[in-house]
């Protein structure tokens, strides 16, 4: 008799986890967990739960994770990020890595700086020319990729940003000057550049 009730909260956990993959799929979510480690390269994330979503169904995401309880902790935000759409609430979610490639983005969005529990941050191949002061606001954040950007210059608080190690602005037309100022600017992080450009920024006079 108890394996039977043991076989039925199984059965009742494997259902659960069934449906709420079948209503990700509906809406344009992924759960994908194998797929989505090669991109971050963790060895650790077959424990984590992984997540794929369309931009515009990131609020249908967070009332999943809430009903589900999932431990979420990675999160790719795919399409195109409007700021006509509603802000998503995912400072809700204790996510530790957050990627949004190609999203269109001239700047990043405000709901971003209120996740402080994020570790790593991934907004590579966008248009973004500067980041807020806000971005000194997350303070548990080791690495930022900033790869094939409009940026020049980070604001002068990530000096006290004291768990960050790692900036990518590779692919960013950056002279030798601009990469040493980066550089002296910001001692304790470990910037990585493509070889620098044969240009000038300044305005001819």
């Amino acid at each position: 008799m108890r394996y039977r009730r043991n076989w039925k909260k199984i059965n009742n956990k494997a259902l659960r986890y069934f449906l709420s993959t079948l209503l990700l799929l509906a809406f344009g979510g992924v759960a994908a967990q194998v797929s989505y480690c090669k991109f971050k390269r963790e060895g650790d994330c077959a424990k984590e739960r992984a997540i794929k979503c369309k931009s515009k169904h990131l609020d249908r995401l967070i009332d999943l994770y809430e009903r589900e309880a999932w431990d979420l902790t990675y999160l790719q935000v795919t399409g195109k990020i409007n700021k006509s759409e509603a802000a998503p609430d995912l400072a809700k979610i204790p996510l530790k890595w957050l990627t949004m490639r190609k999203a269109g983005l001239k700047q990043l969005p405000e709901w971003v700086y209120e996740i402080q529990t994020l570790e790593q941050l991934d907004v590579g191949d966008n248009y973004i020319a500067e980041l807020g002061s806000q971005l000194c606001d997350l303070h548990q954040l080791s690495k930022l990729v900033l790869w094939v950007n409009d940026l020049h210059n980070l604001p002068f608080c990530v000096n006290q940003m004291e768990e960050l190690r790692t900036v990518d602005m590779s692919g960013i037309k950056l002279n030798v000057d601009e990469q040493k100022n980066l550089r002296n600017s910001f001692r304790a992080v470990d910037f990585i550049f493509s070889d620098p450009c044969l240009c000038n920024f300044q305005e001819e006079e």
